[in-house]
């Protein structure tokens, strides 16, 4: 299993106009567009509710053309409110010149359990 532990790498592997969805209606659906959306408003409003952010753990990884699936696990995961954040996910993922422009990942029950909804 492969681990990323620096919160910049992932960032690193963004397409400056990556479009990312969480689908649902728990707190952080939505669909941010750009590299700095995904950072400011994804990232950056998930990461001040942490406590501990852990590793991203890589478990899987499937490649067919240009798309990606990723299967992950962010462990080590607490909020502030002490409330664990292990959060399982099934990244789909559109690669163009290493970078992705397309991302989607969901598990919306977790996320309503961890930080409440919107």
């Amino acid at each position: 299993m492969r681990t990323l532990t620096e919160p910049n790498r992932l960032t690193a592997y963004l397409a400056d106009d990556v479009r990312w969805t969480v689908h649902g209606n728990a707190k952080f659906c939505d669909t941010y567009k750009g590299k700095e959306d995904v950072v400011q408003r994804l990232f950056g409003e998930l990461a001040p509710l942490l406590e501990t952010i852990g590793p991203f753990e890589i478990g899987n990884v499937i490649r067919e053309g240009d798309h990606v699936v990723v299967q992950a696990v962010g462990t080590g995961r607490t909020t502030k409110t002490g409330r664990p954040y292990n959060n399982d996910y099934c990244l789909v993922v559109k690669l163009a010149n290493e970078r992705s422009p397309n991302s989607t990942s969901t598990d919306t029950e977790l996320i309503t359990s961890a930080f409440g909804s919107k």
